[in-house]
């Protein structure tokens, strides 16, 4: 990969944070998964930023090239919102520089929702260091559309505010709520309109089917649920060895890929004899290669997947609709056993333990992007079988 020729130069407002090595939580089940991360064996390290089409380059010697804001995504709300009948969604909303907003109104489908300023956060005065570019100029970012602001000054005194608009379901149909862009003096910039539909799930992924069955519950018909009747000790589980595993989304989420995740055979593993044990051995998962994306190298971080040259866990990309095998990996096994030769006429000492859990976990990572925002998201479902009584 030979070196971008245009290296950028930055001051205070454009650090580089390389803390995206571990997914971001967006959600309780939902993480960001947008950036991927790719070391060659040079130690040169690339980020690329699918949602934005940014990526940023360091380099083995220290050097560094591209988008330092790889990460940065446009803070504009999306225009199309969806909410379950009986949830509460808060709509994120930042205001460029200097900017307020108010009016929230629901303007048509007002038996469908309601929507208000839950909260908002005004800082006044607030200075801002700017970045510099390689020809001298200065600049900042606004927090709305990420945009650069050229300005004649290395700092910058801005209003910043954010708000939280609150959305509750209240019956199943369509809406739009608007509210107003103020300037500092509270004169009327524009008004922004939103589209809601209120849907019986709201849910990116909105439905994942094993041979036929609800991986996810299904409040409205339990029946078809994957668990329903079988349960031990509250833990549910499918005695099925295979089925086709079906992925549906939402209107508004594009299905990208799917990994289906399985923990590799148990093995015995000898006791250090330098502990005094004479023999003896412990059951451990063996170990796995895994390349996502197939460069030969173990280093890279791929749809917010870590490399290993030595993993417990085997990755399989799958097709949606396609018919897989649960793993009949047991999700614990306990086979130790210690042998101890004692001396000065003390009995030699002998233990042996074993134990072997009869439910074996197969995990499925659901890889999507918003269609709204381009931000890629994983989610990841588990299957329990049982596979012995």
């Amino acid at each position: 990969m030979g070196k971008m020729k245009k290296l950028l130069k930055t001051v205070a407002c454009a650090t580089l944070v390389f803390t995206l090595s571990m997914p971001m939580t967006v959600s309780a089940n939902l993480s960001s998964v947008s950036v991927n991360k790719d070391v060659s064996n040079d130690g040169t390290t690339t980020y690329t930023n699918r949602a934005n089409g940014k990526s940023y380059v360091k380099y083995a010697d220290g050097t560094s090239a591209g988008d330092t804001d790889f990460v940065n995504l446009s803070r504009i709300e999306s225009d199309k919102q969806m909410i379950r009948v009986g949830d509460i969604n808060e709509v994120s909303i930042y205001p460029s520089y200097n900017q307020t907003i108010s009016n929230v109104k629901v303007i048509s489908g007002k038996k469908n929702l309601t929507a208000k300023i839950s909260s908002k956060n005004i800082t006044r005065n607030m200075i801002i260091n700017c970045s510099q570019e390689s020809d001298g100029r200065y600049y900042y970012k606004d927090q709305r559309t990420d945009e650069k602001i050229y300005t004649d000054s290395k700092q910058v005194v801005v209003t910043k505010a954010s708000y939280s608009i609150r959305i509750t379901g209240k019956k199943k149909g369509k809406a739009k709520i608007s509210f107003q862009f103020n300037d500092i003096n509270g004169n009327k910039v524009q008004t922004r309109t939103l589209k809601v539909s209120v849907v019986d799930n709201a849910k990116p992924v909105k439905q994942v089917t094993f041979g036929g069955k609800n991986v996810l519950v299904d409040m409205t018909d339990n029946s078809k649920y994957i668990y329903a009747g079988n349960s031990k000790n509250g833990t549910g589980y499918t005695t099925k060895k295979s089925g086709k595993l079906k992925v549906k989304m939402n209107k508004y989420a594009r299905l990208k890929s799917i990994y289906m995740v399985t923990n590799t055979p148990y093995i015995n593993k000898e006791y250090d004899k330098s502990y005094g044990y004479t023999t003896g051995y412990y059951a451990q998962n063996g170990t796995n290669a895994v390349d996502i994306n197939g460069d030969g190298d173990f280093n890279d971080e791929i749809d917010g997947i870590k490399e290993s040259a030595s993993s417990d866990k085997v990755y399989k990309k799958i097709k949606n609709g396609s018919k897989v095998k649960l793993s009949n990996v047991p999700d614990s096994v306990t086979n130790t056993s210690i042998t101890l030769d004692r001396e000065e006429g003390l009995k030699d000492y002998s233990y042996l333990e074993q134990n072997s859990s009869n439910i074996s976990t197969t995990q499925f990572i659901i890889i999507m992007q918003d269609k709204r925002t381009g931000e890629y998201l994983s989610q990841t479902v588990s299957i329990k079988r049982r596979i012995s009584k």
